[in-house]
């Protein structure tokens, strides 16, 4: 398994102004969320999941959406080596519950879980698998960009992540999406202020050393 990785321009600006391509391909049509815990909810209801299997250490807000749905959670454990999704323990937790429909592989750090043999496994197991990009935009194996395996993927844009902005996800998967438009424009402008004084804080403090 060959794993790929993008340096931005900012890095290396010798390098003949050539732009660095960080696109991922979806397979399917993209669609927007506010979130990206909200991108996995509109996945798993577009595929009628009923029970998903998500990894132990995962992002608390992840978890707690689904807490507010009737859709149950499986926990299976990770790989101490890199803190990703263990292949080995979703066949454990697989064997021990066969009412798992669907898991979610996320790629921690930026470090692109075993997504081809997730794959495998979801396809031998007639399982749903959803890739969560969030904190690997632009990683690759095997040629192939991280978001883009499985039935359904996504990417965030929110704070802390590679592709940092207020807000916002890109989302795609095999079943049809229903369209969904809903205008919080004062949310939005609350999020988007609360972004910006934090950016200028930072800078602020980092300029003026109080961050040493």
């Amino acid at each position: 398994m060959k794993i790929g990785y993008f340096v931005p321009d900012r890095i290396e600006p010798n390098r003949d102004n050539q732009k660095t391509d960080i696109r991922i391909d979806f397979p399917e049509k993209v669609h927007f969320a506010h979130k990206g815990r909200y991108a996995f909810l509109r996945i798993l209801h577009a595929c009628s999941v009923k029970k998903v299997a998500v990894p132990a250490y995962l992002c608390e807000s992840v978890v707690s959406v689904l807490k507010s749905t009737d859709i149950e959670i499986a926990l299976f454990d990770i790989d101490e080596q890199d803190l990703n999704p263990s292949a080995d323990a979703l066949l454990l937790q697989l064997d021990l519950d066969p009412q798992i429909e669907a898991v979610l592989v996320p790629s921690l750090y930026g470090n692109p879980a075993d997504l081809p043999r997730f794959e495998k496994i979801a396809k031998d197991r007639d399982l749903l698998l959803i890739d969560d990009a969030a904190q690997a935009y632009g990683a690759q194996i095997d040629g192939k960009t991280v978001g883009s395996f499985g039935d359904g993927g996504f990417v965030s844009f929110s704070p802390g992540k590679p592709t940092a902005w207020y807000a916002g996800s890109f989302f795609w998967c095999r079943r049809p999406i229903e369209t969904v438009h809903r205008c919080r424009p004062l949310r939005n402008k609350i999020e988007y202020f609360d972004y910006c004084m934090n950016r200028e804080i930072t800078k602020w403090n980092y300029c003026s050393g109080r961050n040493q």
